[in-house]
């Protein structure tokens, strides 16, 4: 009998930039399925020990158990992380000790969104031709990645 788990996600795919999104969304499916939520989390969520012995607070709520890394799954899940970074982007998380670290640099540089970035898809997308090279295919795939990166910069409400 095997002890190795089975999960949907073996590995991730390379992280490219331009498609950071979709990255980020196939990281934390990942890391749901293997449980490892928190360790995507920096600081890891500390949280209140309880201050007696019981696990309910005067009021008569219980207080949530405080978050205590595993050494071993911390290893994995940055191991499990960085696998999926190219060498090129490497040097940007070099440092770092954690897949909480990797995720928060990550997210500074890729996940932010701007209005500068929004319209310079926009402009992208309306000097986008079609050249003679290209096949229908490939212009349509090329459209709709534009456009989908575009619609991830626009709030719910904008787009």
């Amino acid at each position: 009998m095997s002890t190795s788990q089975k999960y949907a996600i073996k590995a991730l795919r390379e992280f490219e930039p331009i498609y950071y999104r979709q990255w980020a969304s196939q990281v934390k499916n990942a890391f749901a399925e293997r449980e490892w939520d928190d360790y995507l989390v920096t600081p890891p969520p500390e949280l209140p020990t309880p201050s007696s012995s019981t696990s309910q607070d005067a009021g008569g709520e219980l207080e949530p158990i405080p978050f205590k890394p595993d050494s071993h799954i911390n290893a994995l899940a940055k191991a499990f992380l960085s696998q999926s970074i190219p060498y090129r982007y490497q040097p940007a998380i070099e440092d770092c000790a954690s897949a909480a670290e990797i995720w928060a640099i990550f997210i500074e540089r890729y996940g932010t969104r701007s209005r500068e970035e929004e319209l310079r898809y926009e402009s992208e997308l309306l000097s986008l031709v079609k050249l003679s090279t290209e096949t229908i295919d490939t212009f349509i795939e090329k459209f709709d990645n534009l456009l989908s990166s575009i619609r991830a910069q626009q709030d719910l409400a904008n787009r």
